[in-house]
C-alpha cells in the first residue's frame, strides 16, 4: 500500500460527512491550469503593447495539450515599487478585461491572483469582488492561503471559484472548488490525495514549481484523477518543462477530459490490498544579495523540497562572477524634471504607450529627480542603458503603466571606451 500527500494514516476509514459542495460546474473538469505572468512574452507583445491570447493558447495546445484555466499573475514581485495596492496592478494595465473575454471565448476559464499579505487584503473583500465582476473573471487564486475567510466568500458569491495555494482544510472543502497539491510528499508508488478521496468533485492541481522533473506529479494526477499546474515563468525565472513531461501531459489530458465524470462521481475505495508495480519515479566581481523566489543570476536552482528553508530563502548570499570591466562613468545624481522636460521639448519625444508618462501627481519641482518614466523613456533620454557599479535592483519588465512609478528615477552612464 502507498500513502500519498496528506493521505490516510492507516487502513481506509470513512470520513465524517461534509456539507454538500457548491462548486461552479466548470471546475470539475479543470485538469490543466497555467500560471501566466501578465507580461510573459507568450501572452503579451511588448513591442505592440497588446496581449496575444491566440498565440498563447496555440502554444498551450501544441506543448501541453491545452489549458482548462489560466491564473493571471499580476503584482508580486513588482508590488511595493510604490504605494499602489494589488488591485491597481490589474486596473492600471490596459486590455486586461479584453484579455479575460478572449480567453473565455476560447473556453478557457480565468482566475485572478489575490495576495492577502499585501495592501488591500481580506478586509477589502468588496474591492476584490468588484474587480472580479469588472474583469469578468471566473475565480480567484488565494496566494499563500489554505482557505478564504467568510467575508471573502460572501463578497464573491457562490459562482466565483476559489483555489487555495496550500492544502484546504476538510472543513473548507465545501466552499473551495480547487486547491494546489504543492510539493506534496509521496511514496514511490503514487498514494491517495486525502481531499480528493474526501470529496470526489474537488480538483487538486499538482505543482513543484522549481522541479525539472514532473513525472511524480503526473503519475499522482493520473492515479487520483486530479490535475496539474503548468508554471514555467516563475517570478521571472524560466523553469521550463522537459519534452517527456510535456508529451505525457498531452497524452493524459484527452482521457481525463473524456472521462471526467468517472473521476468525480460514484464510489471509490482507495488502497485496496493488492500488489502494485513500482513506478519509475577577466575579473572577479563579488555580489551580495538576499535570496528571493523572483529571479536568480544563473536561472532557477533545483530544490527538492517545500520551498527553500532558512537560511536559504531570504538569507544573505555572496557569489563571485568573472567579468570583463571597462571604464565607465556614472552620473552623480538622477536626471531632473527640468533636464528631462528640456529633452522632451527638443526631441519631440512621445512614448508609444502614454499611460502614466510624467504623471502630474509626481514631485514636479524642476530640480527633483524625474519619475513616472519607464526604461524605454530613460533610454530615449540617455541613448543607452543604466548600469550602477555597486547596487542594482532587479525589476521585471511589465507595461509602462505599471513601470512608471513616482518612486523611481534614473541616472545616466557612459562607457568611456566608446566615448
Amino acid at each position: 500500500m502507498a500513502y500519498g500527500p496528506g493521505a490516510l494514516a492507516g487502513p481506509a476509514r470513512v470520513p465524517a460527512p461534509a456539507p454538500a459542495p457548491r462548486y461552479p460546474a466548470w471546475t470539475r473538469g479543470c485538469f490543466s491550469v497555467c500560471v501566466a505572468w501578465l507580461w510573459d512574452e507568450t501572452l503579451y507583445d511588448p513591442e505592440r503593447g497588446v496581449f496575444t491570447p491566440g498565440a498563447f493558447l496555440r502554444h498551450g495546445v501544441r506543448e501541453f495539450g491545452g489549458y482548462d484555466a489560466v491564473v493571471l499573475w499580476h503584482a508580486y514581485p513588482v508590488i511595493g515599487l510604490d504605494g499602489r495596492d494589488q488591485f491597481r496592478f490589474y486596473r492600471d494595465m490596459p486590455g486586461v478585461a479584453e484579455l479575460v473575454a478572449a480567453l473565455r471565448r476560447h473556453g478557457v476559464r480565468v482566475l485572478l491572483d489575490y495576495n492577502p499579505w499585501a495592501a488591500g487584503g481580506e478586509p477589502h473583500a468588496e474591492s476584490l469582488a468588484a474587480l472580479v465582476a469588472d474583469l469578468g473573471a471566473d475565480g480567484v487564486f488565494l496566494d499563500t492561503m489554505r482557505a478564504g475567510g467568510p467575508a471573502l466568500r460572501a463578497a464573491l458569491g457562490p459562482y466565483v471559484a476559489l483555489e487555495s495555494e496550500s492544502a484546504v482544510p476538510l472543513a473548507g472543502v465545501a466552499s473551495h472548488a480547487m486547491s494546489w497539491a504543492q510539493w506534496f510528499g509521496d511514496s514511490a508508488t503514487p498514494g491517495v490525495l486525502r481531499t480528493k478521496w474526501f470529496e470526489r468533485s474537488h480538483l487538486l492541481h499538482h505543482t513543484r514549481r522549481w522541479h525539472r522533473d514532473h513525472s511524480a506529479e503526473l503519475h499522482s494526477a493520473w492515479m487520483n484523477g486530479c490535475g496539474v499546474l503548468v508554471w514555467e515563468n516563475v517570478f521571472g525565472s524560466w523553469v521550463g518543462w522537459n519534452a517527456r513531461d510535456r508529451a505525457l501531459l498531452r497524452a493524459m489530458l484527452p482521457v481525463q477530459r473524456r472521462f471526467a465524470e468517472l473521476f468525480r462521481s460514484g464510489e471509490w475505495t482507495p488502497l485496496v490490498d493488492e500488489a502494485a508495480p513500482r513506478l519509475p519515479a577577466s575579473r572577479e566581481l563579488t555580489i551580495t544579495h538576499r535570496v528571493r523566489e523572483c529571479g536568480f543570476d544563473d536561472g532557477a536552482p533545483y530544490v527538492d523540497a517545500w520551498k527553500p528553508l532558512p537560511p536559504d530563502l531570504h538569507g544573505i548570499h555572496t557569489v563571485r562572477r568573472r567579468a570583463r570591466l571597462r571604464p565607465v562613468a556614472v552620473a552623480a545624481r538622477e536626471v531632473t524634471n527640468a533636464e528631462y522636460e528640456t529633452f522632451v521639448r527638443a526631441a519631440g519625444y512621445s512614448p508609444r504607450h502614454p499611460e502614466r508618462f510624467l504623471d502630474p501627481a509626481r514631485d514636479t519641482r524642476p530640480d527633483a529627480a524625474v519619475t513616472c518614466v519607464d526604461l524605454d523613456d530613460a533610454r530615449a533620454y540617455a541613448d543607452g542603458g543604466v548600469r550602477t557599479p555597486e547596487h542594482t535592483l532587479k525589476l521585471l519588465r511589465t507595461h509602462p503603466a505599471i513601470e512608471r512609478s513616482a518612486a523611481v528615477g534614473f541616472r545616466c552612464a557612459a562607457d568611456l571606451e566608446d566615448s
